[in-house]
């Protein structure tokens, strides 16, 4: 709100166009009946995102962890805690059951 108690629309900005550019945006606004001033704000949002720093995925990074995540395999356990003992155990007998004997360590 400014002084008077009176909601600001908010910042004006001005800059020239050309008339062709000026019908064409007019065009549109009328097409997608809307005001020129949304359609300027979300052709600037959307070009702002654009721009946005992206986190860039190393595609070695990628190939890494699928190749790790085929190897990877999974346990569904009784609820007990997966202490280095209880792991060792399934493993072990995951092993045995396996190969048919128990592997030492």
């Amino acid at each position: 709100m400014n002084k008077l108690g009176k909601i600001s629309k908010g910042e004006a900005y001005r800059w020239r166009l050309s008339h062709k550019l000026k019908r064409e945006l007019e065009a549109a606004a009328k097409d997608e009946r809307a005001s020129i001033d949304s359609i300027i704000e979300r052709a600037v949002r959307e070009w702002l995102a654009k721009r946005a720093p992206k986190e860039e995925v190393d595609a070695d990074q990628v190939r890494r962890r699928a190749a790790l995540m085929a190897c990877a395999g999974y346990y569904k356990g009784d609820g007990t805690s997966a202490t280095n003992e209880r792991v060792r155990e399934v493993v072990g007998d995951y092993l045995e059951a396996k190969y048919g004997r128990r592997h030492a360590r």
